[in-house]
C-alpha cells in the first residue's frame, strides 16, 4: 500500500531503491527495499492514517 502511495504521490517507485539481505526469525531471508530515512515521516503518516 506504501508503495503504491509513494507512487501516486511523489512518483516515487520503491523498485529502484537499493535492497538488502533481511533474515526472519525463522531463518527465511529476502532481498528487502532500503527506503531512505527521508521518508520516515510520510511513512509512519500513512502508517497510522491508513
Amino acid at each position: 500500500m506504501f508503495c503504491v502511495w509513494l507512487r501516486k504521490e511523489y512518483s516515487i517507485e520503491s523498485k529502484d531503491f537499493p535492497k538488502y539481505k533481511h533474515e526472519y526469525p525463522d531463518g527465511l531471508t529476502i532481498d528487502a527495499n532500503l527506503y531512505p530515512n527521508n521518508i520516515l515521516q510520510d511513512f509512519r503518516d500513512h502508517f497510522y492514517s491508513v
